[in-house]
Order: structure tokens, then C-alpha cells, then sequence
């Protein structure tokens, strides 16, 4: 899978669960986790905090679980 098939996929999932598609932030941290990115990396491209970041991590992981 690649990073498009792999975003595709937990839209869809995230989609089923919630009824909501996936923000930009959330693709982001997922395809900056893909590309072994740090939280850190991530915060600086969307220009948050790491800690707004890790947060919305966090939620992301468990909408997946």
C-alpha cells in the first residue's frame, strides 16, 4: 500500500466509525507517521504545538482501535 491507499483507508474506517471524514491535520500525522516523521516535524509543518499534535494523534489512534 502506499500513502494514498493507506489514507484512503483509514477515511474510510474513521468514516464508518464516526460518520466524519478525516481533517488535514489527521492525514497529516498519519502520512508524517508513514514517513517516520516526529510529532515535532508534523507541528512545524502545520505550524501547531507537538502537543496539539500529539493530542490529535492520540484521538486519531483511538477512533482506529
Amino acid at each position: 500500500m502506499d500513502i494514498h491507499q493507506v489514507l484512503e483507508f483509514v477515511d474510510k474506517v474513521v468514516y464508518a466509525k464516526t460518520g466524519k471524514r478525516l481533517n488535514d491535520l489527521q492525514r497529516g500525522i498519519i502520512e508524517g507517521t508513514l514517513k517516520q516523521q516526529k510529532y515535532s516535524e508534523i507541528a512545524d509543518t502545520y505550524r501547531l504545538t507537538e502537543g496539539h499534535v500529539k493530542d490529535v494523534g492520540y484521538e486519531l489512534l483511538q477512533m482506529l482501535s
